[in-house]
């Protein structure tokens, strides 16, 4: 056995997962040699120690801590959960209370590290855990035999080749039930810590009724706690912040009375990275938010749309606001498909308005007349400002030249704003003089992804802000940038930790 594990570690070229697991069931048989009897916490312990020697720096891998977690869950608690589950034929028994205990020890790592709460697994992993047993045999049977007869091997491959889209199929079973599986913030420390001691004190044997009680009142409280995250964000001004999603735009806007907008999340074309699984997401999570009340997609292009799909999933949304409708476009379908059909939806026009308090939202555009004159795309990009005491922000999209002139035209009294996030990432066919006059910013945003292929932004247009005495902020060399305003006074940050005020 030892022989196979090793080999199989060296077949799978030593993916960390499987030298974990290597390392601690080659632990367990070598003290078989040597004991008659072996005690798992002594392997399990033994075993994270070599791990450790080898790489200290393990400690902090999230594998590592699940794989170890699991294991000593799997130790301590199998009995006493098997204890108390009926007996059911078939071996369902055992492997439920396998599966309980695993998710049990593990939920709050997951839930911290990747702000997934699933009760699912409990369920699907009893029909999945032996399902990869029967693989794995399988597959040394079909390794060996077509390294024989390779012949009769190809044949045999069919076999491992279902069962490995049984094993797929199976985990897709409760994607119906999404109270089975959501996203909320990490849970503090405290949360976690206390978690896991109630947990612990399951396996004390309790005195008094009292005390049992107790045990069991702590534990369901944390319990509670963990998987709902029932805090609220903290209080703010008015926070508006530029991330870092490449070559796209996405800007979070926090507002009065705990309200959250979102404008556009990134993306790329034909690429497996996405920025709103991936950056903004988290981004929102680490703020402590569960819902957004206004997700807008500003133009259906994959740099502003791509990530606006994982967003719909990750969250509640309150409100999802566009300018584009066209059904066959396979952005907007993974968009409707990834909403909620109970979610509100609204086409943006000019004069829309959103009143909060202190802050307004209003969109600039489109108008009807926009929406015949101009083809779809960069065009019929939307246009909104926030007002929120002395200060504005303007979000222009990726509108070009000739929108900006109609703009001038309809609306040139609306511009003025102390903040512009500078049309399509700082293109020349955008950022016109006569359009940055109009809006006589003090602050220029330029969304512009590090070496992107396209050059943005061009120095035509940092030479017309320039020329306005506009001070300019670039994504590709500040990284994000956070601009709070308390109606008075601008406080501004970089990730390069730029500080100004004004």
């Amino acid at each position: 056995m030892l022989f196979v594990l090793i080999f199989y570690a060296f077949l799978v070229e030593g993916q960390p997962s499987v030298f974990r697991a290597v390392i601690m069931a080659s632990v367990y048989f070598l003290g078989k040699i040597i004991f008659t009897e072996v005690n798992l916490l002594n392997t399990i312990s033994l075993s994270a120690l070599l791990l450790l020697l080898i790489n200290p720096f393990s400690l902090e891998d999230v594998g590592f801590q699940l794989t170890f977690l699991a294991t000593l869950s799997l130790i301590l608690f199998y009995q006493p959960i098997l204890k108390w589950l009926p007996s059911l034929p078939f071996k369902l028994s055992e492997m439920a209370a396998l599966s309980i205990a695993a998710v049990a020890g593990t939920m709050p790592v997951i839930i911290s590290n990747f702000n997934r709460v699933t009760f699912a697994s409990v369920i699907l992993n009893i029909p999945a855990a032996p399902l990869v047993g029967v693989i794995m045999g399988v597959g040394y049977a079909y390794l060996i035999i077509g390294s024989i007869v390779p012949a009769i091997g190809h044949l045999l491959a069919i076999i491992p080749k279902l069962l490995v889209r049984l094993f797929l199929w199976i985990t897709t079973w409760l994607e119906p039930f999404s109270s089975l599986s959501y996203r909320i913030p990490s849970p503090p420390l405290i949360i976690i810590l206390g978690f896991y001691l109630f947990l612990l004190l399951f396996l004390l044997k309790a005195k008094s009724r009292g005390l049992k009680i107790i045990r069991a009142a702590g534990f369901i409280a944390f319990f509670i706690i963990l998987i709902s995250y029932p805090f609220s964000p903290s209080s703010h001004p008015l926070t508006v912040t530029f991330l870092d999603v490449g070559q796209g735009d996405s800007a979070v806007i926090e507002l009065p009375g705990e309200k959250i907008m979102v404008i556009d999340a990134g993306g790329f074309l034909r690429s497996t990275f996405d920025p709103g699984e991936s950056i903004v997401s988290p981004f929102l999570w680490s703020k402590g938010y569960k819902k957004i009340d206004y997700l807008i997609c500003t133009h259906l292009h994959p740099d502003h749309a791509g990530g606006i799909p994982a967003l719909a999933r990750n969250f509640r949304i309150k409100e999802y606001w566009y300018t584009e409708d066209y059904p066959e476009n396979d952005w907007q379908k993974e968009i409707q498909k990834a909403l909620s059909r109970s979610v509100p939806r609204k086409k943006i026009l000019t004069g829309a308005k959103i009143n909060l308090g202190p802050a307004e939202i209003e969109a600039i555009y489109p108008d009807y007349e926009a929406y015949k004159i101009f083809s779809a795309g960069n065009d019929r990009s939307a246009v909104l400002r926030i007002d929120y005491g002395q200060h504005s922000f303007l979000f222009t999209a990726d509108i070009t030249r000739e929108v900006e002139k109609y703009i001038i035209s309809r609306s040139n009294e609306k511009l003025r704003s102390t903040v512009l996030k500078v049309p399509h990432h700082g293109s020349r066919s955008s950022s016109s003089p006569e359009f940055i006059s109009a809006i006589s910013p003090h602050w220029a945003i330029i969304t512009a992804g590090l070496n992107n292929v396209y050059g943005f932004p061009d120095e035509e247009v940092i030479s017309t802000l320039d020329a306005k005495g506009v001070q300019i902020l670039r994504i590709d060399r500040h990284g994000a940038i956070e601009i709070k305003s308390n109606g008075q006074r601008i406080f501004l940050r970089t990730a390069a930790q730029t500080t100004a005020q004004e």
